[in-house]
């Protein structure tokens, strides 16, 4: 719903310093319910002071576009560092784990306590995901986007959802009121992902989603990954209980549990070396810088009056809510070369025409039928215009007798073409795989992707290899798929 931009913030004696301005996008500055909206995550995060909590600098509106100027942190979200961990097979240790989610909960208690003249402003934020956790090549966490923050004096519209259905605790789900455990929730299924490595919740449709999130069983992150620790796994389950009273209090509680187990099983400074392991995943972070193009870096005199100015080059810019890291806003016009320009207007009218009548009169030409006409007060027989092949005529064929390139007499029964015979369609089966917690798939050397839990393919009958990657171990077997029925395979990539 909004864009960003990475530009450059300069000021007098060579000051500079990288900025991110955030903005509404132009067709949405018309909705008053989003500018609203916008205005107060503005409000509430400009007064967010935190190491863990992205950081506001600067709110203004420019034209009729409102605006924020934010943090830039260089790195990547935590959603990225998943999927790129799975594609290289690099599992992040249990210990890594806890840190990150104790470097998350801290954030979020400083949220949680802001306060206005002393009164606490009962902040939560509503859309903990891997997608607003974002990890900066130094080893920094933080977390951004209170775009749909809520305090307690702000009211929800009533029946309205807010924010992401497979990260929702039970009670936001079903539409009643919310607090800091809420994000304690959150939190917890971001944790559970992390150490097991597949979605917690997943569904067909929202309707399912939001029943799975308020019904479904959690099974502990221990069962599916034999290297977590027993009182990592305690915090974690804990941290999903549906019922609130039961799960820790505040985030501080959380942080503090996950603290505790990375002080107990921290072995070496590798086990919490978030840097080293973001270096791992991606060898040379400059080329990368947070998924936005460094060519697309524009130069600011202040960012507070030209922010929102958008050059007439292209510009990259991440959106929020986009799988892709970067595209194109805008691109230049285009623009005639040199040697066009020095053409008069009047030639090219004089081409343009000369190209359509030569084109319409060869069109009249080939479609001409054979007829009649007088000359010379005779009637003369009129053949069509036909172009004389290229090519000078085969010889004949010594062995058969026959022109190779005469084509056969127009009449002829015994050379008409046959219809082409139709395909045959080959009987199918389905093969139902169960994998646990997760595995990149190969069926028939083809890449299917990954598979968390149940996934059903539609397969030709007959014998099929498969192969299972997870970075505890790679798994090839052969299974075999009968017509009209379905085959179950159900796999453990980790060890009990």
């Amino acid at each position: 719903m909004a864009e960003l931009y990475l530009c450059s913030s300069r000021g007098p004696g060579g000051f500079e310093k990288d900025v991110v301005i955030k903005r509404i996008r132009p067709f949405l500055s018309s909705d008053p319910e989003f500018v609203r909206m916008f205005i107060a995550e503005a409000r509430l995060a400009s007064r967010l002071n935190h190491a863990n909590l992205v950081q506001i600098f600067d709110f203004d509106k420019h034209e009729d576009t409102y605006y924020l100027a934010m943090e830039y942190v260089r790195g990547r979200s935590l959603a990225d560092v998943r999927k790129r961990s799975k594609e290289l097979m690099i599992a992040m240790h249990p210990t890594l784990v806890a840190h990150i989610g104790a470097e998350v909960a801290r954030g979020l208690h400083c949220a949680h306590q802001l306060a206005e003249n002393g009164k606490p402003l009962g902040l939560v934020h509503r859309d903990v995901t891997p997608h607003n956790v974002l990890l900066s090549f130094d080893g920094a966490v933080k977390l951004t986007d209170f775009g749909i923050a809520k305090a307690d004096n702000t009211d929800t519209s009533p029946g309205r959802l807010k924010g992401k259905f497979g990260y929702m605790s039970p009670e936001q789900s079903r539409g009643e009121w919310v607090d800091a455990r809420t994000d304690v929730f959150a939190l917890g299924i971001v944790l559970w992902e992390m150490l097991a490595g597949g979605r917690l919740f997943e569904a067909d449709s929202d309707a399912a989603m939001i029943r799975a999130v308020q019904e479904s069983s959690i099974a502990s992150p221990a069962r599916l990954n034999s290297t977590v620790p027993p009182d990592l796994d305690a915090a974690v389950m804990r941290a999903l209980q549906r019922d609130r009273q039961r799960r820790y209090q505040s985030a501080q509680e959380l942080e503090r549990a996950l603290a505790q187990c990375v002080l107990h099983h921290a072995k070496a400074l590798e086990d919490t070396d978030l840097a080293g392991f973001l270096r791992a995943l991606y060898p040379a972070p400059a080329a990368v810088d947070n998924g936005i193009g460094l060519a697309a870096r524009r130069s600011f005199n202040t960012v507070v009056a030209r922010a929102s100015r958008c050059p007439a080059e292209p510009i990259a810019v991440q959106a929020e809510d986009s799988r892709a890291p970067t595209r194109l806003l805008q691109s230049a016009p285009r623009r005639l070369p040199p040697w066009a320009l020095n053409i008069p207007s009047a030639i090219w009218v004089g081409l343009s025409t000369f190209l359509l009548v030569g084109t319409a009169v060869a069109l009249v030409g080939a479609r001409s039928p054979r007829g009649s006409r007088e000359i010379n007060g005779a009637a003369q027989t009129v053949e069509p215009f036909t172009r004389s092949p290229p090519w000078p005529e085969a010889p004949d064929n010594p062995v058969e007798g026959k022109n190779l390139l005469q084509a056969p007499p127009q009449n002829s029964e015994a050379t008409a073409e046959a219809p082409p015979p139709r395909p045959i369609r080959q009987p199918m089966g389905t093969l139902a795989l169960m994998v646990t917690p997760w595995a990149h798939v190969e069926i028939d050397g083809r890449d299917r992707g990954e598979v968390s839990g149940m996934r059903r393919y539609e397969l030709a009958a007959g014998k099929h290899r498969l192969r299972l990657s997870h970075p505890r171990g790679t798994r090839e077997l052969s299974v075999t798929v009968s017509a009209g029925r379905k085959v179950t395979e159900e796999h453990r990539m980790l060890p009990r």
